[in-house]
């Protein structure tokens, strides 16, 4: 899309007339060469010849197509020859908002749009061009467990030992059974056989027999 911008109408509806209107329309040249490199625009800015002594002249500004019309040549007049010039009319939009400029444009089947509409979106446009993009945060991959060498018989058993010690000390302890008397065994003693007499009762019994006898006679 190319556009034809009627300067000297943008610049009076953007920042109105002021004494230091020739500071102010290189300024606003120079804002409008930054928004052509920022959105990769092309432009051409056409002022009338009121401003300008002698014939019109063609430059450039970096990025900017800049039409000055002839002396008696008014701005809108130059936009219009431009428009039928081109091979695709269809393709280019005059920035106006002279009512009379953008009918006889859409005549000449160019697309128009106001002073104000078109500040307002290539305000917006530059905006997003501006924006920061957002950074694209990779989701965090599950680390992969590295397999371990298989560690020695005596670590393996270490290593199970302190986890059940572990275990142990978060458990609560383990009640103790009541303890219960112990019953002793009485012994039994074994008496002698009878046919087993010690010296001692031999002699009694001897004695006992004895006097039994003796009182008999």
């Amino acid at each position: 899309m190319h556009y034809y911008i009627d300067g000297y109408n943008l610049i009076f509806r953007s920042l109105g007339v002021s004494d230091d209107f020739t500071q102010k329309r290189q300024q606003f040249i120079e804002d409008l060469n930054a928004i052509a490199k920022l959105l990769d625009l092309e432009m051409t800015l056409v002022f009338d010849s009121c401003y300008q002594v002698g014939e019109g002249t063609r430059s450039h500004y970096n990025h900017l197509e800049i039409l000055y019309s002839g002396q008696g040549e008014i701005a809108d007049t130059l936009i219009l020859e431009r428009v039928q010039e081109e091979r695709f009319p269809n393709r280019v939009t005059v920035v106006t908002s002279d009512k009379k400029l953008a009918w006889f444009a859409r005549r000449c089947s160019a697309k128009t749009e106001a002073a104000e509409a078109f500040m307002g979106s290539i305000k917006r446009r530059c905006l997003n061009r501006l924006k920061p993009k957002p950074v694209k945060v990779k989701p965090k991959s599950v680390p992969k467990i590295a397999p371990q060498p298989e560690a020695p018989v005596e670590e393996c058993f270490e290593y199970y030992l302190k986890q059940f010690e572990e275990k142990l000390k978060t458990e609560p302890p383990l009640p103790r059974p009541k303890s219960q008397p112990t019953k002793r065994k009485s012994r039994k003693i074994k008496q002698a056989p009878e046919n087993v007499l010690s010296d001692m009762e031999r002699w009694l019994r001897a004695f006992e027999e004895g006097g039994n006898r003796d009182e008999r006679d």
